[in-house]
């Protein structure tokens, strides 16, 4: 059995498979992100390597430079790929002169030791062994110049790279003093060593698909930053032209009170414009500041804070006299807003929204129900609340999808939540219930 498994055929075809896999999952990698520098050459080095096991095992051995010297010299060549892969990928210049130094090495060295010792395998391991642990220090170099990857994934590249440095060692230490006069039928130690130092390169395909992963992952949300950087920047910068425009409005309309009803009307029409825009930034900056502003909770009564907040005469309250709960009053704002905001422009201007809160099993319970357009089909359901979703029949009325989203975040804070339900006779249900944490504070 042991035999059978240290057969270097075997060794050599498990191999081939092994890379064929990485090949495969590389290439997959490089055609959902095509524009990802390296992907490609990393795939391509592993591929390198399943051509140079498969001439390894294929050539006769009547044909020694054919066979031999061909195998390794590719198998040295996908060494040599996988450090222009990783470089490119990492955002670094690749190492040319080393991996010169390694293709010419590889390219001479083995014929010239084929030909001039051709019954002493142990130079040529050593060479290979010599020539992978070059690979492994240029590694090492490429890792300590990188910033992005997290230190963690460090530490597992070193230890790989540790490792195969010593099975390097080892086999090149066994073939001197385990020697076997025929390289591609190594005696039981060199075998060992050899299956040692394969899954140490095997190995390489599992932590490139990890570095693959984490680089790709952290690129993503450095640009997600980034584009989140600029959208707040823009909606710091819109709030001053709005600004101007609204008191151009006003004054339009106070000072030169212009006799026109047409030209009233079309005053009456920016100012509600430019209202719906300042609504709309404000949502947005509020979506994105949810985790920077530190929360100052406090006991409150909650009964006069949202009658100060239901400002509208189409909305009917149902309150107790008195709701006490501890909580930060600019976040409950900011839900019940968004609640009741929804509510009324969702719905006919003549149309009533009925708000009541009451406590519940412990629990606070705030209910806004409307007549208005409806919650749509049960598959546009169960998408609201999600970022910048809005459903089909929303279109028509201004808006970025932002409201419900975060009222159901900021709602999170208190073990609360949020559920959306068709009213009977048309028009939507929206409830709010919040742990009773706050409660007993």
């Amino acid at each position: 059995m042991l035999t059978a498994m240290l057969n270097i055929q075997t060794i050599y075809a498990g191999t081939a498979y092994a890379d064929a896999m990485s090949f495969l999952y590389g290439l997959m990698l490089w055609r959902s992100c095509p524009s990802a520098s390296g992907i490609l050459t990393l795939a391509l080095s592993f591929a390198v390597r399943v051509a140079g096991m498969v001439v390894l095992l294929a050539m006769p051995q009547e044909w020694p430079l054919a066979g031999i010297g061909l195998g390794n010299v590719l198998v040295v060549a996908s060494l040599v790929l996988l450090l222009e892969g990783f470089s490119r990928f990492l955002g670094q210049s690749p190492p040319r002169r080393v991996q010169a130094f390694m293709m010419s090495a590889a390219m001479l060295g083995w014929p010239y030791l084929l030909s001039a010792w051709p019954n002493i395998p142990a130079l040529r391991i050593t060479l290979y062994s010599f020539l992978l642990i070059v690979f492994c220090a240029q590694m090492v170099r490429i890792f300590q110049r990188d910033e992005a990857l997290p230190t963690a994934l460090h530490k597992v590249m070193y230890a790989w790279i540790g490792l195969a440095v010593a099975t390097a060692i080892t086999r090149a230490y066994a073939a001197w003093f385990f020697p076997s006069q025929d390289a591609l039928a190594p005696n039981v130690v060199q075998s060992i060593a050899l299956l040692f130092q394969i899954l140490t390169v095997l190995f390489l395909g599992l932590t490139t698909a990890v570095v693959v992963g984490a680089r790709g992952r952290w690129e993503l949300l450095a640009r997600i930053e980034e584009e989140r950087a600029r959208l707040l920047m823009l909606s710091h910068e819109l709030r001053t032209p709005l600004a101007i425009v609204s008191r151009s409005s006003e004054l339009l309309e106070t000072v030169d009170r212009p006799s026109d009803p047409a030209m009233m009307q079309r005053i009456r029409h920016i100012r509600a414009a430019v209202a719906r825009m300042n609504e709309l930034v404000t949502r947005f900056l509020n979506a994105d500041r949810l985790d920077e502003e530190d929360e100052i909770r406090e006991r409150f009564d909650l009964v006069p804070e949202l009658k100060g907040l239901a400002n509208s005469p189409r909305i009917l309250l149902n309150m107790p006299e008195t709701l006490v709960y501890s909580a930060d009053r600019k976040v409950i704002g900011i839900i019940v807003s968004n609640l009741i905001g929804n509510a009324l422009k969702y719905a006919p201007d003549d149309s009533p929204v009925h708000v009541s809160l009451r406590k519940v099993d412990g629990l606070v319970q705030l209910t806004v129900e409307d007549r208005g357009i409806g919650l749509g089909t049960d598959e546009e359901r169960a998408q609201l609340g999600k970022k910048f979703f809005r459903a089909p029949n929303a279109l028509s009325t201004a808006g970025m999808g932002l409201g419900l989203y975060t009222a159901r975040r900021l709602a999170a804070r208190y073990g609360g939540i949020i559920t959306l339900e068709p009213r009977d006779g048309g028009g939507a249900v929206a409830t709010l219930t919040l742990g009773g944490g706050g409660l007993g504070a």
